[in-house]
């Protein structure tokens, strides 16, 4: 599993229900860089997406985000209050869990604000016993119920 993978399902599954865009990424050797992984709209609300993945349950550093993607997220939920902007987090290990965790962009940036540069294992463990993820089974999770998943 790898990120590309990720966001293909992530992607697919979105697609299920609304419309959804993975932007390719650019050619090797070309300077330009994507904003963030992808859109996608359903039930009237409009999501932009940026993944990342973990190889099992340890502290994710606000370090894998790249300024750009940081940026792009925050500006678009700047001048669009009602756009979700998320970090969607997979936590993977082959044959055993897939999880994923939504984090509103402005929840992860008030973090890097205070100095934090990471999750720490424990808070995502938290998280997951709050039930604030999904699971993916077999390259399917619930889209339908996204919204009381996404960490604020």
């Amino acid at each position: 599993m790898n990120e590309q993978r990720l966001n293909t399902i992530i992607n697919n599954n979105f697609k299920s229900i609304g419309f959804s865009h993975k932007i390719a990424d650019p050619a090797q050797g070309v300077g330009s860089q994507r904003p963030f992984d992808g859109f996608s709209v359903f039930n009237q609300k409009n999501f932009y997406w940026e993944t990342k993945l973990l190889k099992g349950y340890q502290a994710f550093s606000f370090g894998k985000i790249e300024e750009h993607q940081l940026l792009n997220l925050l500006l678009i939920k700047q001048k669009n209050q009602l756009a979700i902007s998320l970090i969607i987090l997979g936590v993977f290990i082959p044959y055993k869990f897939f999880d994923l965790f939504f984090f509103d962009i402005n929840f992860i940036h008030k973090h890097i604000l205070k100095g934090k540069k990471s999750f720490l294992k424990k808070e995502l463990l938290f998280f997951k016993e709050r039930n604030l993820f999904l699971s993916i089974k077999k390259e399917i999770f619930d889209v339908a119920i996204i919204m009381e998943k996404i960490i604020r």
